[in-house]
């Protein structure tokens, strides 16, 4: 009774925001959509995380080919990466050859107070500039496009 009682009352809110002239889209619509868009998401990027129980719809959710498709889907926060590049050693063989010791002390001291002014500089700079992260949400996919073009615009030239 407790299934019928939460369809009616489902079914209530729709029309409210019907006579109201606000348009809603139900559960099993925008399901549909988004498995469509979830679909093409991993044929492009590989990966699309999510919350599988935010995303199927709370009453009959099981009709879907996604309740099942969708239950193994990414689910992962995001993190600053820091990865070392492997060809570091060439580089430090390059900055400081086998000679003397006192040269590599001084190349060394030299490299240390670049790195930094460098890093002073470039905090400056970060304090100026206005950093800006784009997100983008449709049940249709179309705001990707948008994005990207954002992205493309905004990028600084270097």
């Amino acid at each position: 009774w407790k299934d019928e009682v939460m369809a009616m009352l489902h079914e209530a809110l729709l029309y409210s925001f019907a006579h109201a002239k606000v348009t809603m889209v139900d559960h099993h619509t925008l399901m549909k959509s988004f498995y469509a868009w979830y679909k093409s998401e991993m044929k492009h990027r590989g990966f699309c995380p999510g919350n599988w129980k935010w995303l199927i719809p709370p009453l009959v959710g099981s009709n879907f080919d996604a309740y099942l498709g969708l239950n193994k889907m990414t689910e992962y926060t995001l993190k600053p990466a820091y990865v070392m590049s492997p060809g570091w050693r060439r580089y430090e063989k390059e900055a400081f050859p086998a000679s003397d010791t006192e040269a590599k002390r001084k190349r060394a001291v030299k490299m240390a107070l670049t790195i930094f002014a460098f890093g002073k500089l470039l905090r400056i700079v970060r304090k100026v500039r206005p950093s800006v992260l784009i997100l983008y949400a449709s049940s249709g996919g179309v705001t990707r496009q948008f994005a990207g073009r954002l992205v493309t615009i905004m990028k600084p030239d270097t």
